[in-house]
């Protein structure tokens, strides 16, 4: 059970590290598209259209990039906490299922100290022998 405990955990940690992946390269992207936006409103500024255009064309297709990024993003967020919250829902059955093992640990315990006491009882009883002798 711990071992399936410790293989979904990693599991999750290698989501979380392909998230955290593709949140960089959105980042990246972003910065690459206002770069291109910046460049292509200076030009324009400028009066250059032709470079302009090409330069508003990218900073629009890295645009689409980056939304596409960002919804796999919330997709995999989303993935992450629902696996989060079963991980959390699994955990806590397996400290109720602990917390009953340490209750029924403690009443076998218990019986068996009065095993040990009535098996005592029996024996002195052997030693004494019978009809009092």
């Amino acid at each position: 059970m711990k071992r399936r405990m410790l293989e979904m955990r990693a599991r999750a940690d290698e989501r979380w590290a392909r998230t955290d992946e593709r949140r960089a390269k959105a980042h990246r992207l972003w910065a690459k598209s206002e770069e291109r936006y910046a460049n292509a409103h200076k030009c324009a500024a400028e009066g250059q259209s032709a470079g302009a255009a090409k330069a508003e064309e990218g900073a629009t297709k890295t645009d689409k990039g980056i939304d596409a990024m960002v919804k796999t993003m919330r997709e995999e967020i989303a993935t992450a906490r629902r696996v989060q919250m079963e991980q959390g829902e699994k955990i806590n059955i397996l400290i109720d299922m602990q917390i009953e093992f340490r209750q029924d640990l403690k009443e076998l315990a218990a019986s068996q100290k009065l095993t040990d006491r009535k098996l005592q009882a029996y024996f002195d009883s052997l030693r004494k022998g019978r009809n009092g002798h």
